[in-house]
């Protein structure tokens, strides 16, 4: 069973609420590459502890579970008034009344199994905000945050490692990098080819 994988740096969260450790390998396969760590359970009730307890960014929760169901579990964080983060709904066929019930508690999304990993990479990123910018260049993406005045985080891949570019109201105050200072990280990804950049908007 998955439980739980070391905490990538600065990464997002996902906590997958699912009995099948399968389903459990196969969500984080298909989600390699962007920048998360994983916490898995398998029933409603320890879900509903780690949502208690911990914070999490997005929740892959499958319906149907060992005693209480996605829909009960939904419920219970409700009556609670506890905050969690977006939920997506995993769902077998012949589920429809479940999914419409779960989205008017709060999910944000569905997916039916099985799974399509586009989809799963698809809403996952849609749900924290996270753009595959790896069409622009990472010069272009700097001017855009300056002159948008966004604040994001801009993730860099390299064949060295992964760099992330910290924007306050498009001022650059932070740039991580191999361990280099902000200066020296700068000046080592411009002289880097990167393979792959995200944007993720802060909102």
């Amino acid at each position: 069973m998955l439980n739980e994988f070391k905490k990538m740096p600065n990464s997002k969260t996902i906590l997958i609420i699912d009995d099948d450790p399968i389903s459990q390998q196969l969500y984080v396969a298909a989600l390699t590459g962007v920048n998360l760590s994983f916490h898995s359970c398998s029933t409603a009730d320890a879900g509903y502890h780690e949502l208690c307890h911990e914070n999490y960014d997005a929740v892959l929760l499958d319906l149907i579970l060992p005693g209480a169901n996605g829909t009960e579990l939904l419920q219970a964080l409700n009556k609670e008034k506890i905050k969690y983060p977006p939920v997506i709904l995993i769902s077998g066929n012949g589920q429809e009344r479940l999914i419409k019930e779960c989205l008017s508690l709060g999910a944000a999304e569905y997916l039916r199994k099985p799974i399509r990993t586009s989809f799963l990479r698809l809403l996952v990123k849609e749900v924290l905000n996270i753009q595959d910018a790896s069409d622009k260049t990472l010069p272009e993406i700097m001017k855009l945050l300056e002159r948008d005045k966004r604040s994001a985080k801009v993730w860099v891949k390299t064949e060295l490692g992964q760099g992330v570019l910290s924007y306050e109201a498009g001022h650059l105050s932070a740039v991580k990098y191999l361990d280099l200072t902000k200066s020296d990280a700068m000046t080592k990804l411009s002289q880097t080819e990167p393979f792959k950049i995200e944007l993720e908007y802060k909102s």
